[in-house]
Parts: structure tokens; C-alpha cells; sequence
């Protein structure tokens, strides 16, 4: 038993890590440090709900994807490329770039919307019925109801 709790420590503390790598801000091409996809995580009784900000994106360009508890955004965008042009200063952040979290809780990868509007991304996560809160009836009794 105790190996299982180590491993289930072991991984608690990588996904831990990982939330924490991918949301770290990075230096861009400018030397700015920027941080390309923030976003909000709400959670309501029956769903959780993800809004990410992506302006200057196409919505084409982006990728949302769920495996292992875990909700990824994946985004790329392109300095635009003209022959006429020299670039002298960069600011806005290029590339690709990807941004996870873990969601500590089951939900229905079938059921999971999305949607965009104005550079902002918005994912809503139902949750599996096992995650739910649920309310415990408290019966009236006599005996108590773990005994015998």
C-alpha cells in the first residue's frame, strides 16, 4: 500500500510540476517576457469552465485537446512575412505555444464545448457524475449506520 501511495504522490507532484512549467512566462524573440496564453478556470457544481485569451490569433491556428486530466491549448502565430518590410522592433509574442493545466477532476471528453469570440477562447468541461458534489441524506435512527 505504501508503494501505491508513493506513486500516487509521485504523481500528484509531476503534474504539479508541469502546471507549474507551462505556466511560467518565457523570454520572446524581443527579450520581453511574456506569458502567450493566460487564462481563467472556473469550476461550478456540474462543469468546469476555461476562458483563454487569444488575441491576435486565428481561431484555425488554435488546438484544445484533453487527455489524462489534463486540458491542453496549443496556439501558433506568424510573424508576417513581406519582402518589403525590415522588422526592427518585435514585441508581440510569435511561434508556438502551448499551455496546459490539470483539471482534478473526471469529466466527459465527449460532451466538452468550445467556443470563440473575439480572440477569447472559452471551453466549458462537464464534469462526470462521480465528480460532482453530491449531498448525503442523514437518516434518523437508532443504530449507528456504520455498525454491524
Amino acid at each position: 500500500m505504501a508503494l501505491t501511495d508513493n506513486l500516487m504522490e509521485l504523481t500528484r507532484l509531476s503534474q504539479s510540476l508541469m502546471d507549474r512549467l507551462d505556466s511560467m512566462p518565457y523570454e520572446g524573440i524581443s527579450g520581453r517576457v511574456v506569458n502567450p496564453i493566460p487564462f481563467d478556470l472556473a469550476e461550478a457544481p456540474d462543469c468546469l469552465m476555461v476562458r483563454a485569451y487569444l488575441p491576435g490569433f486565428k481561431r484555425e491556428d488554435v488546438q484544445v485537446e484533453v487527455r489524462d486530466h489534463r486540458l491542453a491549448i496549443k496556439a501558433e502565430r506568424r510573424l508576417p512575412e513581406r519582402s518589403d518590410l525590415t522588422w526592427l522592433h518585435v514585441e508581440a509574442p510569435y511561434g508556438t505555444f502551448l499551455r496546459t493545466v490539470g483539471l482534478g477532476a473526471d469529466v466527459l471528453t465527449d460532451q466538452i464545448e468550445a467556443a470563440w469570440q473575439e480572440g477569447v477562447l472559452t471551453i466549458r468541461l462537464p464534469k462526470a457524475d462521480e465528480a460532482r458534489p453530491r449531498r448525503i441524506p442523514i437518516q434518523a435512527s437508532d443504530q449507528a449506520a456504520l455498525s454491524g
